[in-house]
């Protein structure tokens, strides 16, 4: 299926306002008004940004099934979140549960301005995790890795973000024909 141009347009949007490089070197400017995109003259950029941008949609939606860790829940137990913990690459959820293969980056990535991991567990303290919320876990886990990775590719692909502010000496004047 054809994208529309205004979906590239979302996606490319999408992929700068996920870019680390992008939240950093704005993130004065971010705090008073909202972001400003800079125009991407380069075609394969676009391009470029655009499958990114469309790849970190899908993951942040969970359609995305890429599997980039590999995270176990080895022991059972009566999988009540209790105590969460994160130590030694396991993520505890209560005193003998965990599940392994949780990176440091990975459980303190923050998303939307939350630690999500850890806010998920802390909504679900003193329940019992089901098997679709035991799924749920590790498709997250999976989603956030991922996600790290196409923000790596984001900042390569767009390289310098523009050194001055967004005035209007800085955005192209467009003459309607």
């Amino acid at each position: 299926m054809e994208l529309t141009s205004i979906t590239k347009q979302c996606y490319i949007i999408y992929a700068i306002l996920n870019s680390p490089a992008y939240r950093s070197r704005y993130a004065d400017f971010l705090q008073y008004d909202y972001p400003r995109i800079p125009f991407i003259y380069d075609v394969e950029k676009f391009k470029t940004l655009c499958k990114l941008g469309k790849l970190l949609t899908e993951t942040h939606l969970l359609e995305n099934s890429q599997t980039v860790l590999n995270v176990s829940y080895p022991v059972t137990g009566n999988d009540i979140v209790s105590k969460i913990m994160h130590k030694d690459n396991k993520l505890f959820i209560n005193d003998i549960q965990y599940f392994e293969g949780v990176t440091n980056v990975i459980y303190n990535a923050i998303f939307g301005g939350h630690q999500v991991v850890k806010k998920w567990l802390v909504a679900r303290n003193n329940r019992k995790l089901e098997y679709n919320d035991i799924v749920y876990l590790r498709k997250m886990l999976n989603a956030i890795a991922f996600s790290l990775e196409i923000q790596k590719e984001i900042d390569e692909t767009i390289g310098e973000f523009p050194t001055g502010d967004f005035d209007k000496s800085t955005i192209p004047t467009v003459v309607d024909p």
